[in-house]
């Protein structure tokens, strides 16, 4: 019922809306429909207010064009009298200028020059006498040069061989001391204080050949060191390899045996110890020597009890036995008594390399001083050569300095001369052009009164239809505001009168809705009774609070489950987070272990290796610190690796070095004051070079600056450096006929560029005037009037020149004193035509 009452008030409501709505839209319709027809008026009348603002604008761009062109033709006459006057000033200050440097120009020393010449001449005659000199000085170094390199390659190929036999008998002898102090066998003799005893092998000489038969009878008793006295400690304390030590005899000294036959191995041996000898003796007594194997086999019959033979190769023959010898490459004492011998050869063998060193040295110290002295004689030869060119070179310039300075001299007066006489033709045509300029300027400022004017009345029309126009645009541009206003508000009122139908339509399907369920409801209420429902409906209730019961205590069991496995989720999560941490520094500690212990075995194989006292390095090592131990030890190995290979001949390299620097710095000075010479002959040139430049560069551009007005009857012309410096700078041409204002001379016509470049050659020409000149069509691109004044320009240069040119120009013909043409009567046949002007005028006389 509240429902059905609800969507009753709202269609009520609706209604009222629908017609407030319908008479706004009815508003709206009203106020588009007059917008329109304004808009529509103002679009009619916009036009014409825009026809009579592009009219007068019109107007405005006429006056102003025309007043524009009186103000130019007023500046150009107004430019034309600025530059007459300043034309005017130019020539006063030229002419003053003249007049000065004609009154200052110094005259030169004849004289002087004349002497100059002559000293100049007995300077070349010395000249070229001292060159032949040093030519045979210089032609002598080369052979001193080469002669020095072939000695200088005899010493270090003899300090080479001499540095080599050292190395060898160093390395030799080195080897042979290794031999007793090897491993352990060298602490045990340190031990019981016998390192310091000579062995046996030092004290033999062997004969040639029987090193090794030698080697192979004694075998480890070569290194037999003496013993003072037997030690009970030996039993004990056992050395690590084999070793044989010699005691003094238990009853009366033996001595040597007095002779022995040829074929005992004790005839082939000299001791220089007697204290061996004996021993020698017993220990050889038995023992003789066949030349090779098959011999001593031969001989095996004659022997007896413990005789043996031996070979020169070491191969032992008893009566019974055979003992071939082979070296055993483990043991270092094999070769001891060949490498002492090639020890005492190789002495011998030094000495004899010394003296070949010094023999040689004393030759490149000869061959060297003799080159010193060829090399001092030709540098002061070359000095005195370089003091004379440069007098005869200074005095070169002074004397064309003075013969330029007294060409100068004459051709300065006469081109002040002919300057003077044409600055009053010059100036006098200034004035002229003066006047005319200032009674065309009183005539335009008139003109341009009377046009301002125009252009001021024209300018009151203008804003008039202007503020007209704006007007109008402002008028329609409110009723196209006005305009879109009224649409928007038709739209809004259709809008919403959309959306009040669509309301209406849903509140009456939602009351026939109403009206159906409550016949329904109606009709059920009819058939079903609240008694029979009542229990059913309680059991229901019941049930249902006892199943939402139960559902609460398993939900909440649930919850205290999840939660109880979340802890025990959290605390497995925390202790496998605490042994990841504890897994980590067992495996790092486990790596650590290994590398220390890869680190033991390898410092104990160094330690072995070198040899060292391990007790001696432990007391020596307490309290220091294990980094600072491997930063040496680093930094001690990097030093060893940078020193690279022992070179021992560096000694006599760096003498041999330290020699070829000095030759190579007294080279190096001489060539140092070459290019000092030369560098002052550079400056000297660059300096006269950048006067003369100068110099050449004013004249032209002050002949430049005279030829162009006379070529275009005024105007002004002139060359500008385009740098600092003469020597790189360019040059860049300035001219500005009378009458033009251009910035650059690319602005210039054809006819006016051509004349400018006549003007630029002829002020070259000037400067160093030729017996003839030469000129092809260069009046091609010119009018009558600058042809007459190209004319003019001839005539005066030819005076001092004669001058040859190619022409169509009637004008230009007319002024040749004879004419040669070519016609071609013939297709293909040329024919010159030859006319002298003076024969000609000569027979027209007679004629008449």
């Amino acid at each position: 019922a509240d429902d059905r009452a609800h969507w009753q008030e709202q269609a009520g409501k609706l209604l009222a809306d629908d017609a407030r709505w319908r008479d706004s839209l009815g508003l709206a319709d009203e106020r588009v429909e007059e917008g329109e027809m304004r808009l529509e008026a103002q679009r009619e009348r916009l036009p014409l207010a825009e026809e009579a603002h592009a009219s007068s604008q019109d107007e405005v761009n006429r006056q102003r064009a025309g007043m524009a062109l009186v103000e130019q033709r007023l500046h150009v006459e107004q430019a034309n009298r600025s530059h007459a006057q300043r034309s005017l000033q130019i020539i006063a200050g030229r002419r003053d200028r003249l007049a000065q440097e004609r009154e200052a120009l110094p005259a030169p020393d004849s004289a002087e020059f004349e002497r100059k010449q002559e000293e100049l001449a007995g300077l070349r005659e010395r000249i070229a006498e001292m060159q032949g000199r040093l030519t045979a000085q210089q032609q002598e170094l080369p052979r001193f040069e080469q002669q020095r390199r072939e000695v200088l390659a005899e010493v270090q190929h003899a300090q080479k061989e001499r540095a080599e036999a050292h190395a060898r008998r160093v390395a030799l002898e080195q080897l042979q001391q290794r031999v007793q102090g090897d491993g352990e066998l060298g602490d045990w003799l340190r031990r019981h204080k016998l390192e310091h005893r000579q062995p046996l092998w030092k004290s033999l000489h062997v004969e040639a050949g029987w090193g090794d038969a030698v080697e192979a009878v004694l075998r480890e008793r070569l290194g037999a060191l003496p013993a003072d006295a037997a030690d009970p400690a030996w039993s004990r304390d056992r050395p690590a390899s084999k070793l044989t030590l010699l005691l003094p005899a238990a009853g009366a000294a033996a001595g040597a045996s007095a002779s022995f036959s040829a074929d005992r191995l004790l005839a082939r041996i000299r001791c220089d110890d007697p204290k061996f000898s004996a021993i020698l003796a017993d220990w050889l007594a038995d023992v003789s020597t066949a030349p090779d194997l098959a011999s001593a086999l031969a001989r095996r019959g004659q022997l007896t009890g413990a005789a043996r033979t031996v070979t020169p190769g070491g191969d032992i023959v008893g009566r019974q036995s055979v003992t071939l010898f082979a070296p055993d490459a483990g043991e270092h004492g094999h070769g001891l008594l060949e490498r002492q011998n090639e020890i005492e050869a190789l002495g011998a063998t030094i000495a004899q390399r010394q003296e070949a060193v010094e023999q040689a040295q004393d030759r490149l110290a000869e061959i060297e001083t003799r080159m010193s002295d060829a090399q001092e004689a030709l540098h002061e030869a070359r000095q005195e050569l370089s003091e004379r060119q440069d007098r005869a070179h200074a005095i070169q310039v002074e004397t064309l300095k003075l013969s330029q300075a007294l060409d100068r001299f004459r051709e300065r007066q006469a081109q002040i001369d002919d300057s003077l006489a044409e600055m009053a033709v010059e100036e006098e045509g200034e004035n002229e052009r003066l006047f005319v300029a200032d009674e065309a300027l009183a005539a335009l400022r008139e003109e341009a009164g009377s046009l301002q004017a125009g252009v001021d009345s024209a300018k009151a029309v203008f804003e008039r239809t202007e503020r007209a126009l704006r007007g109008g645009r402002e008028q329609l541009g409110n009723i196209e505001r006005e305009l879109r206003e009224a649409q928007f508000a038709q739209r809004e009122c259709r809008n919403k009168l959309e959306e009040i139908a669509s309301t209406r339509e849903l509140a009456r399907k939602q009351m026939e809705r109403i009206a159906d369920e409550l016949a329904r409801c109606t009709d059920s209420s009819v058939a079903l009774q609240a008694e029979d429902l009542e229990p059913k409906l309680q059991d229901a209730l019941a049930h249902r609070v006892a199943r939402e019961h139960a559902l609460a205590a398993a939900r909440d069991a649930l919850e205290a489950a999840t939660a109880a496995l979340r802890a025990l989720e959290e605390q497995r999560m925390k202790v496998e987070q605490s042994l990841n941490p504890q897994r980590e520094r067992i495996n790092e500690l486990k790596l650590r272990e290994q590398a220390a212990s890869l680190n033991v075995d390898q410092f104990a194989l160094q330690l072995a290796d070198a040899q060292a006292d391990e007790q001696a390095l432990a007391q020596d090592l307490a309290g220091a610190r294990p980094g600072a131990l491997q930063s040496a030890i680093v930094s001690l190995q990097r030093s060893i690796e940078a020193l690279g290979a022992v070179n021992l001949a560096a000694l006599d390299e760096l003498e041999s070095a330290r020699e070829r620097k000095g030759y190579l710095d007294a080279q190096s000075e001489d060539l140092n004051q070459a290019m000092e010479t030369l560098e002052n002959a550079i400056r000297r040139i660059d300096r006269e070079t950048r006067d003369l430049l100068q110099v050449t560069y004013d004249t032209v551009n002050r002949n430049f600056g005279e030829l162009f007005p006379i070529l275009f009857g005024g105007g002004d012309a002139r060359l500008i450096m385009t740098g600092d410096e003469i020597l790189d700078a360019g040059v860049q041409v300035m001219a500005q006929p009378p009458g033009k204002k251009n910035s650059t001379i690319h602005l210039l016509s054809g006819g006016e560029k051509a004349l400018t470049a006549i003007a630029l050659v002829f002020s070259m020409f000037q400067l160093n005037p030729a017996p003839f000149c030469l000129l092809d069509e260069v009046d091609a691109p010119l009018d009558d009037t600058n042809t007459e004044r190209f004319c003019a320009m001839v005539r005066r240069m030819s005076a001092q020149t004669q001058f040859l040119f190619i022409s169509h120009n009637k004008i230009a013909m007319e002024m040749a004193q004879q004419l040669v043409g070519v016609t071609m009567q013939e297709s293909g046949v040329s024919r010159i035509v030859e006319v002298d002007m003076a024969e000609a005028l000569r027979l027209r006389e007679q004629l008449v």
